[in-house]
């Protein structure tokens, strides 16, 4: 599998410390089309919670991640 390098935005505001977080993330892949992807939700403000998926590109939501709190430490990258 080839790697490619990730491009991205955040933007946090103070309503992020102290209530839910509104989450949209746009993923569009030059090389293969069919990787196109939207993610979207309301999360609490550590990230816990329920997000939609779209992958057919219809605005319709396909199905849905569950997000939980994890230590970064846990996480190994290759």
């Amino acid at each position: 599998m080839r790697r490619q390098e990730v491009q991205g935005r955040l933007a946090v505001s103070m309503r992020l410390v102290l209530g839910p977080c509104s989450v949209g993330l746009v993923v569009h892949s030059s090389a293969d089309p069919t990787n196109d992807f939207t993610i979207s939700g309301i999360t609490s403000a550590d990230l816990v919670g329920t997000l939609n998926f779209d992958s057919a590109r219809d605005f319709v939501p396909n199905g849905t991640l569950a997000m939980e709190l994890a230590d970064c430490s846990a996480v190994a990258v290759p």
